[in-house]
C-alpha cells in the first residue's frame, strides 16, 4: 500500500488535474461557440454577397465574373481585333465612330488594350484596307463584297 503522504499528495494532484481539465472543457466550449458564431456570419456574408451579385446581375464561368448589369460584360474573351469589328459592323449594317466599336467590343467581353482602345481600333481599321474604309473623321464602315 502507499503511504498515507504519497496518497494525500497523489489526490491532490488528481484533483488539480480534474480543474485543469473542467477549465479546457469549458475553454473547448467557448471555442465551439465562438467557431459556430463565426461561422453562422460567413455564412450571411456568403448570402449577402450573393444577393448583391445577383442584383448587379453578375454570374461566376469558369472561375470568371461576367457582369451583366447595365448591358455590359466583363468577362474577357479573346478574340482577333479586325473579326470582332467585322461583327459589329455586320450587325449594325451602319457606318461606325471608332468609339462605338470600342464600346461594343466592351459589351461583348472582348479583349481589348484598357490604355489605348481607340487607337487599337483604328490601327486595326487602316490595316484592312480591302475590309474597311474611312468615310469622315473617326468614322468607318466595312466593304460589302458584291
Amino acid at each position: 500500500m502507499v503511504e498515507e503522504s504519497t496518497r494525500q499528495t497523489l489526490l491532490q494532484a488528481i484533483e488539480g488535474l480534474q480543474k485543469d481539465l473542467d477549465k479546457k472543457s469549458e475553454k473547448l466550449m467557448e471555442l465551439e461557440a465562438a467557431r459556430n458564431t463565426v461561422k453562422a456570419e460567413c455564412e450571411q456574408l456568403k448570402s449577402l454577397i450573393q444577393r448583391i451579385k445577383h442584383q448587379l446581375g453578375i454570374t461566376t464561368v469558369g472561375g470568371g465574373l461576367i457582369l451583366g448589369g447595365f448591358g455590359i460584360v466583363t468577362h474577357i474573351i479573346s478574340k482577333p481585333i479586325a473579326e470582332g469589328i467585322s461583327e459589329i459592323f455586320d450587325e449594325f449594317k451602319r457606318p461606325m465612330d471608332v468609339n462605338e466599336i470600342v464600346v461594343e467590343f466592351r459589351k461583348r467581353g472582348w479583349k481589348l488594350s484598357q490604355n489605348h482602345p481607340p487607337e487599337v481600333i483604328r490601327g486595326a481599321l487602316k490595316r484592312r484596307p480591302n475590309l474597311f474604309m474611312k468615310i469622315a473623321r473617326g468614322t468607318w464602315m466595312k466593304i460589302q463584297k458584291i
